[in-house]
């Protein structure tokens, strides 16, 4: 098995192992995943079939967060700012994003931009799945000490 591959197919157990989390999560690391893989597994998982909604983080730095979620249609992932700008990556389904009176709605293929610090909420419009990736500013009046 090529190296790395080891990694692309795991169980809804592996998904939240420890080890393999520390793995993923490691900022040096070249990382490939797969995200079908992954999106099935999430769907698998007792968390999703209870709330609707499932995500895993994928990379997680300083200045940055990306997270695989998954959503059920309906489900509604409540109003929440973040600093620094989000991108909403739809995968599959469609999703509704509204901020500050306005209304988008993406499906498959399609990427939506939140500029930074806008109110936003989520919510399914068909099952989805989708990547947010988040742009964790850092504000002058943050380093000064």
């Amino acid at each position: 098995m090529p190296a790395g591959e080891e990694d692309c197919e795991m169980d809804v157990a592996g998904l939240r192992d420890r080890t393999r989390r520390e793995v993923r999560l490691d900022e040096d690391w070249f990382h490939l995943f797969a995200l079908a893989d992954m999106i099935r597994t999430l769907r698998a998982e007792s968390a999703y079939a209870s709330s609707g909604h499932s995500g895993l983080l994928l990379l997680k730095n300083e200045h940055l967060r990306v997270v695989l979620e998954i959503a059920r249609k309906g489900v509604a992932i409540g109003e929440h700012t973040v600093r620094g700008p989000t991108v909403v990556q739809v995968l599959d389904g469609s999703l509704e994003l509204r901020s500050d009176g306005e209304t988008r709605i993406a499906h498959a293929g399609e990427m939506a931009v939140v500029p930074d610090a806008r109110p936003r909420t989520l919510t399914a419009k068909e099952d989805c799945a989708f990547l947010r990736v988040l742009s964790l500013a850092v504000r002058s009046d943050d380093r000064a000490g």
